[in-house]
């Protein structure tokens, strides 16, 4: 497990701590929506059912839940709410494969194994002129409450307590908020409605909390603590509950750690004055939205307040006229003891990209193909009123794309690819950059890309069993190259697939060559992605040889 010394709370993107800072703050109202978000394609379909838990053997229904219904393509969302009978009926659907999830306080989906509680529901399908039944089992919700007190052992008031979860994803295994309250005037918290499970619980003050401090910012303020009593992931200790059911006594008592000011002024590369930027602080190897502060475009000022040791990401995002590409900055920096007040970030223009995608052996592209330069090393703002987005070019009919403007270190990758295409090798200035992270930056002349996709690709099938040869449903197969070199997120060489209710799985698009194959009963979302799970799974993995077209069946058994 990767050692991280936590001072500010991991929570990463399920708070607004995790936008960029900006001139202006303001409480934005929520609304829930109860139509469709986007415009629905029309049919004739229908999905109904029911929502209810069991109490005494006997289902009761859960009134007035909230129930998402969403295509798989993503095109189509609604809610509704359940009546008091917990029926519910969504018509007028187009043919395809939808998601069922009712959601309401204090009830959560019901699962046999906790560990599946944050999977996705399984799709169902929907036809025209039929009704697809769904019924929709929840339980009652966990609750973890206690007490947080502050360094001198007095109630601490408006702390934000979050119950979290280890999740994977680009940047590693690391913990997310799943549920998160505040403390009450007597140092009281409760956190509910959490499915039944392991949780590790934190607690410290709000970061946009020491972003509202007084100028320059407090010498000391209150550390985030996980429980039992350690600003370190890898010394906390896991709580675990269970459904219906409050674990009281989880105390956490805060220390405090020093911090300092930091202070200083955007400039782009032409030296006029910044006018629409945005600008982050990340600490390196941590989530998004740890430090909060403020911004003044119209001088290109910014200032954090309250910016605990260690070494950070400063990064600013700036268009210098309307309609102009953007330009960038990302300054390492190390924050000890002394605090930054002058501290001059100057941007510069990315990299200009002309690009070509081809059929490796000729033939037609496949339509909707996007070229993506994934971020690696941080997650750069957003401008204010803009969605976080990473660069992505469209890919026109003959194959050409262009990127306006793409800075620092990035990964190549192709979106939108159809079943049994993978990428085959993507080159920058006839240099070979297909597996390599890439800095980029701005230059004299657009740089050149050329992207080749092939449809010579190997598929992993098979079914997967128990010990008594009886087929699993929904285990986890996991196909990875022999080379560990390839051990890494986003990579060609590493696919995962689950099983179906006769046990047979098919992982198609991967590219000829050696493999281990394994199956596991579970295996957290995305977790594939780290080396060190990789290693663990290939002392249980079968070598494999995968050519093009369909393999052998390959017969697992679940490690």
């Amino acid at each position: 497990m990767r050692r991280v010394t936590r001072v500010g709370l991991l929570l990463a993107a399920a708070l607004a701590a995790a936008m960029p800072i900006r001139a202006q703050t303001g409480a934005s109202q929520i609304a829930r929506d109860r139509a469709t978000s986007a415009p629905a394609p029309t049919g004739t379909g229908t999905i109904a059912g029911r929502v209810f838990v069991i109490v005494n053997g006997q289902p009761a229904p859960v009134r007035r839940a909230v129930v998402t219904i969403e295509s798989s393509a993503g095109s189509t969302r609604e809610r509704v709410d359940a009546d008091t009978d917990g029926r519910f009926r969504v018509s007028n659907l187009a043919p395809g494969s939808y998601r069922v999830l009712a959601e309401k306080p204090g009830f959560v989906t019901a699962v046999a194994d906790p560990r599946r509680a944050f999977e996705r529901p399984a799709p169902v399908d929907v036809a025209n002129d039929r009704t697809t039944s769904v019924d929709l089992v929840m339980e009652r919700g966990a609750a973890i409450e206690g007490t947080i007190l502050n360094d001198a052992g007095e109630p601490a008031m408006n702390v934000v307590v979050s119950a979290e979860r280890f999740v994977y994803d680009t940047i590693g295994r690391h913990l997310a908020p799943v549920r998160q309250t505040r403390t009450d005037d007597r140092g009281h918290y409760r956190l509910h409605t959490l499915p039944p499970g392991e949780y590790y619980v934190d607690a410290g003050p709000d970061p946009l909390d020491a972003a509202n401090g007084p100028p320059g910012g407090p010498p000391v303020v209150l550390a985030h603590i996980l429980y039992p009593g350690s600003a370190r992931s890898d010394e906390a200790r896991p709580v675990t509950v269970s459904a219906d059911r409050d674990l009281t006594g989880i105390d956490i008592r805060l220390a405090r750690v020093a911090v300092v000011s930091l202070r200083g002024t955007v400039r782009q590369s032409s030296g006029e004055p910044v006018k629409t930027m945005a600008v982050r602080i990340q600490r390196v190897g941590g989530p998004v939205g740890e430090v909060r502060g403020f911004a003044m475009p119209e001088s290109g000022d910014f200032q954090y307040s309250a910016v605990p040791p260690g070494d950070y990401w400063l990064m600013a995002v700036v268009r210098p006229a309307p309609g102009a590409e953007l330009e960038y900055a990302a300054d390492r920096l190390t924050v000890g003891g002394t605090p930054l007040t002058s501290v001059v970030v100057t941007t510069a223009k990315g990299a200009a990209i002309s690009g070509r995608i081809e059929v490796e052996g000729g033939g037609a592209l496949p339509p909707g193909l996007r070229v993506i330069a994934h971020d690696i090393e941080y997650v750069m703002p957003p401008l204010p009123g803009a969605a976080a987005e990473e660069p992505n070019a469209r890919v026109d009919a003959i194959g050409s794309f262009s990127f306006g403007s793409v800075f620092g270190p990035r990964l190549i990758r192709v979106d939108g690819l159809p079943a049994g295409w993978a990428l085959a090798r993507v080159t920058l200035d006839e240099a070979d950059v297909t597996d390599s992270v890439t800095d980029f930056k701005g230059g004299d002349r657009p740089r050149v890309m050329t992207v080749v996709i092939t449809r010579n690709t190997a598929t992993a099938r098979g079914v997967i069993q128990d010990d008594n040869g009886k087929p699993i449903a929904g285990a986890r197969a996991v196909v990875f190259g022999t080379d560990a070199e390839h051990w890494r997120p986003r990579s060609r060489m590493v696919r995962a697939g689950e099983s179906g209710a006769d046990g047979r799985f098919a992982i198609d698009g991967l590219l000829p060559g050696k493999y281990f194959v394994v199956a596991v009963s579970y295996l957290d979302d995305q977790s594939w992605n780290d080396p060190s799970v990789l290693r663990t799974l290939q002392g249980l993995a079968t070598p494999v040889t995968l050519g093009a077209g369909a393999s052998s069946p390959i017969t697992l058994k679940v490690r």
